[in-house]
């Protein structure tokens, strides 16, 4: 599955990076494997807020799929390391907001 995504995210202008990651005491445990957008990627968005992010996110669509499902993969997997994190709970709160709105309203 890395495979796969590597290849769609150096396609879509991603950058691979590794860098040491840290437990909560500052202790160096490893090493953590990221994708880092750039501006001179075409579908960049330069820091918009959580309800921005949260509709490109609820209605983009990339080579591995909806970024919705992305979006909970991302939270699923990080609470399973039980990790908190607020910006992640937020984006999945609006996005879900958004989805339940979108499917609520009447057809034109």
């Amino acid at each position: 599955y890395v495979n796969h995504i590597d290849m769609n995210i150096h396609t879509g202008g991603y950058s691979q990076r590794i860098e040491p990651a840290f437990d909560e005491d500052g202790k160096e445990i490893g090493e953590v494997l990221f994708y880092i957008g750039t501006a001179d990627n075409k579908a960049y968005v330069d820091s918009p807020n959580d309800k921005d992010t949260a509709a490109i996110i609820a209605k983009s669509v990339g080579p591995s799929g909806k970024n919705i499902d992305y979006l909970h993969m991302l939270h699923s997997s990080i609470e399973e390391l039980q990790i908190k994190d607020p910006h992640v709970e937020n984006l999945v709160k609006l996005v879900d907001g958004l989805v339940k709105k979108t499917k609520s309203e009447p057809k034109a």
